[in-house]
C-alpha cells in the first residue's frame, strides 16, 4: 500500500503512515498566488502516482488539507478528490482548522470536491468555544469502517435496535466517553449565528494582526492568513535569526508562538524558517492585539 500527503501535511498523517507501515510518499508544495500560501502540487501528485504504479506498488490513500496546522494552506480538494476517484484511492480531507468556517455563507467555496471525498475530519476547537478531543469525522462509506472495526462483544448488553450503529464496531475501543453532550449546549447556548460571528472575529482580527505587524516595517508575512493563524518572518533575517527570535519570544513568556519550517522549492535544499500565532481566542479585542505586536517588537529589537 503507498500513501501519498503534502509536505505540509499535519504530523499526525505521517505518524499514521508509520503504524500502518506502508510505502509513503512525501508531494511538493507550490505558491498559489491567489490564495497567497502553499498547496500540494497536483501535477507532482499525479506522476508520483503513475510511476507507483508501473513499480507494481497499489496507491492506496491521499491525505489532503483544508486549512492545515502550520499555515493554513489549502489543497485543490476538487482536483485531488477527482484524482483519487479515477486512480481507486481513498481520499481524506483533514479539515481540522478551517472546516468550521464552512458555517460562513462567505466561505462556501471551500465547499467544492468535499463532496467527493471519502472521509473528512473538523476538530471542534477550532473556533468554536469547545475544548481539545472535539472533532467532527464524516466517512463516505461507513461500511468499510465497521467492516475493518466490527468485533462481536457478548460481554456487552446490546441496547440497540438494528437499523442503530453500534459505535464501538467506528472506533478502536470498546467504550469511549460521551463528549458530544458539549457540542450540544455549545449549539444550543449560541445558535448558528452566534458562531458565525465568533468564526467572523478571529478571521477580522487574524487579518487586523497582519496589518499592524506590516506596519511596523520589521516583519514581513510569509503567508496570507485564511483564519486566525498568521505567519510572518523577520525582515532580512536568516532562520537561525528566526529560530533564536521564536525562542527568546517564549521564554519572556508574555505570549507563545510557534517556529515553522517548509522547503518549498525543489531546487533549494534549505528549508525556509517562519513564525507561527494563532489568534483564536474568543475574547480578543484589538488592545490585546496591539500589546501582541508590541511584545514581538521589543523581542526583534532585543534580537538585532
Amino acid at each position: 500500500m503507498t500513501y501519498y500527503y503534502s509536505k505540509e501535511a499535519n504530523a499526525e498523517a505521517k505518524k499514521a503512515v508509520h503504524i500502518a507501515d506502508g510505502q509513503h510518499r512525501e508531494i511538493s508544495v507550490k505558491w498559489n498566488e491567489q490564495l497567497r500560501n502553499y498547496e500540494m502540487d497536483v501535477e507532482e501528485l499525479v506522476s508520483t502516482i503513475k510511476e507507483d504504479k508501473k513499480k507494481g506498488l497499489v496507491p492506496t490513500y491521499i491525505y489532503t488539507s483544508l486549512g492545515n496546522q502550520s499555515t493554513c494552506a489549502v489543497d485543490n480538494i476538487q482536483e485531488i478528490c477527482q484524482i483519487a476517484n479515477e486512480n481507486k484511492i481513498w481520499c481524506h480531507v483533514d479539515a481540522s482548522i478551517l472546516g468550521n468556517t464552512l458555517l460562513l455563507e462567505e466561505r462556501r467555496q471551500y465547499l467544492k470536491g468535499l463532496d467527493k471525498a471519502n472521509s473528512i475530519v473538523i476538530e471542534g476547537q477550532r473556533g468554536l468555544p469547545v475544548g481539545l478531543d472535539s472533532a467532527f469525522f464524516w466517512v463516505d462509506e461507513t461500511k468499510y469502517v465497521f467492516k475493518s472495526l466490527n468485533e462481536e462483544f457478548v460481554l456487552y448488553v446490546q441496547f440497540y435496535e438494528d437499523n442503530q450503529a453500534e459505535m464501538t464496531n467506528y472506533h478502536f475501543g470498546t467504550a469511549r466517553a460521551t463528549k458530544s453532550i458539549r457540542l450540544w449546549m455549545v449549539f444550543q447556548c449560541y445558535g448558528i449565528e452566534g458562531l458565525r460571528q465568533l468564526l467572523r472575529k478571529q478571521i477580522q482580527y487574524g487579518k487586523i494582526m497582519e496589518e499592524k505587524l506590516l506596519n511596523t516595517e520589521k516583519f514581513e508575512l510569509f503567508c496570507s492568513a485564511n483564519f486566525s493563524t498568521v505567519t510572518f518572518r523577520l525582515k532580512n533575517m536568516n532562520n537561525k535569526k528566526q529560530s533564536d527570535f521564536v525562542k527568546q519570544v517564549n521564554i519572556e513568556g508574555d505570549i507563545f508562538i510557534a517556529e515553522g519550517k517548509l522547503k518549498a522549492d525543489t531546487n533549494n535544499k534549505e528549508e525556509i524558517a517562519y513564525c507561527r500565532i494563532m489568534i483564536n481566542d474568543l475574547y480578543i479585542t484589538e488592545e490585546r492585539v496591539d500589546e501582541i505586536v508590541r511584545v514581538l517588537e521589543n523581542n526583534y529589537n532585543n534580537l538585532i
